[in-house]
């Protein structure tokens, strides 16, 4: 019998390991105080934003959907938190790429991208969970600010890098998220929780391909307990061809 080829583990670089941590200090404390609601049997669709006074429509004034809003989504489509949503132009008249700000100020996946914002709700774009709308469905919404040229340009470049189109431009190296491999990984039920609270909206349009790891199977699982599943960014096999 052969022997198995070797395969060494490098360690993420530091700026990735310090995003993470701070990621993982946010994701903590809202599990925390997510806690004494779920003690008391507190029902989700008790906290649910349809049960706010909102207004039913965007005022007439309100400008219609257009590349480069920041628009805040109406409770049908997200009742769980106020949700924003940039918009970005697309291949199809009357349709724009919508992309979700997450509920974090830091990004923790690789396909979402930080923002120099001073408003924490607007600090994290989740480009991966961009969703292709028409204007149509993004009238109910209201205007609550706009992108920037470079943040367009920039939310444009990692979408593209998203569809598998492109590579993650260097500028952005270190405004995205670290990479994640490990199935214990957190990261892992926080993307399905985005994706869920978006359901309606992708419901309605166009989603963008999942290009990351979605493995969390019980087989995983057991196979992470192992010692060469430390969490760390695996190195190429010796005898893999280049």
């Amino acid at each position: 019998m052969g022997q198995l080829p070797a395969l060494t583990l490098s360690p993420a670089p530091l700026w990735q390991r310090r995003r993470l941590k701070a990621w993982l200090a946010e994701w903590t404390l809202r599990e925390a105080l997510a806690e004494p609601a779920a003690r008391l049997g507190a029902a989700p669709s008790s906290l649910k934003l349809a049960r706010a006074p909102m207004p039913v429509a965007p005022p007439a004034r309100d400008p219609s959907p257009a590349v480069g809003q920041i628009r805040l989504l109406p409770p049908d489509l997200c009742d769980e938190r106020p949700l924003y949503a940039a918009l970005l132009g697309s291949d199809e008249p009357d349709v724009f790429w919508t992309i979700p700000f997450g509920p974090f100020a830091v990004p923790g996946l690789p396909g979402e991208l930080a923002l120099r914002r001073a408003a924490p709700t607007l600090r994290t774009m989740c480009v991966w969970n961009a969703v292709c709308v028409s204007a149509r469905v993004l009238k109910r919404s209201w205007l609550a600010d706009r992108l920037s040229e470079s943040e367009s340009r920039d939310a444009a470049a990692l979408l593209a890098h998203v569809l598998d189109e492109a590579p993650v431009p260097a500028r952005l190296a270190r405004r995205v998220g670290p990479p994640y491999w490990h199935p214990a990984d957190p990261r892992h039920a926080y993307r399905q929780e985005e994706r869920r609270l978006t359901g309606t909206l992708r419901r309605q349009g166009r989603a963008a391909p999942l290009r990351y790891p979605t493995d969390t199977s019980v087989s995983a699982r057991l196979a992470a307990a192992e010692p060469r599943s430390r969490y760390g960014r695996p190195a190429r096999r010796r005898d893999e061809k280049k």
